[in-house]
């Protein structure tokens, strides 16, 4: 018993005596997401749409602050193509509009790719696509372009919006933290496979299906595995081994 450490006054706690270490307590604290670089103030809550947050990028990752589900929808769908190098949000550039005036256009996100382009996009419900709208984005678009402040800007709307895409970078997301053993496992299942195989019996040899169903998604999404078919990852999917890896 060290020092300054009184045993207990009741029975009844003896088999605790001396406290048992915490779990965890010795272990280095985790490390915490980056802040957003949002180049202007993002409300956390509003009354007539949705708000929220994702953290992006390897390691602890950087925040990501959204304004709408729709924004949610483009950033996991961005976040997950392969030649998507970097994310960031809400980001100023300042235009002139036909008289002259400055102002301040945010672009939702924008994009650096593997290759070094970055692309600018906007997002919009299709309703709310005006011609007013599209007017001011197209002098926009062009004097972004013009100066060099991006190589090209996009719009985005629910309507082109990849239904299966979507599924997809959800389960990326969900999914995107490495789990070890599950990973190095599906690794040499990965480098042993040969031709097309049901990724179900790819799960089928490990002993937790849900730890290799979640490590083959993480090679679907590294790009080691390809998915036969455009359709919703599921265990019924057709895989194969990717000749190169993309990403």
């Amino acid at each position: 018993m060290t020092k300054n450490m009184k045993p207990p006054t009741s029975r009844l706690y003896e088999a605790d005596w001396p406290p048992a270490p915490q779990p965890y307590q010795n272990d280095p604290p985790p490390k915490l997401a980056a802040p957003s670089t949002a180049n202007r103030k993002i409300n956390r809550h509003s009354r007539e749409h949705c708000t929220g947050q994702v953290t992006v990028g390897p390691g602890a990752g950087r925040v990501v602050h959204l304004e709408s589900h729709l924004e949610l929808c483009w950033c996991l769908m961005l976040m997950f193509r392969a030649s998507t190098a970097d994310l960031r949000e809400q980001v100023k550039f300042d235009w002139e509009d036909e008289i002259g005036e400055m102002h301040k256009h945010w672009f939702d996100f924008v994009v650096t790719e593997e290759d070094g382009s970055r692309i600018a996009y906007s997002v919009k419900p299709q309703v709310r696509v005006s011609p007013r709208f599209l007017s001011e984005m197209s002098q926009i678009a062009h004097q972004a372009r013009k100066c060099g402040f991006v190589d090209d800007v996009r719009l985005l709307t629910d309507e082109i919006l990849d239904r299966i895409d979507l599924f997809n970078a959800k389960l990326f997301f969900a999914y995107r933290r490495a789990e070890p053993e599950a990973d190095l496992l599906a690794h040499e299942i990965h480098e042993a496979m040969s031709g097309v195989c049901k990724l179900g019996e790819l799960v089928a040899c490990f002993d937790e299906a849900g730890d290799g169903f979640r490590a083959f998604v993480r090679l679907i999404q590294s790009g080691h595995l390809k998915l036969v078919r455009h359709e919703q990852i599921s265990l019924n999917s057709n895989v194969f081994k990717a000749k190169q890896v993309t990403k």
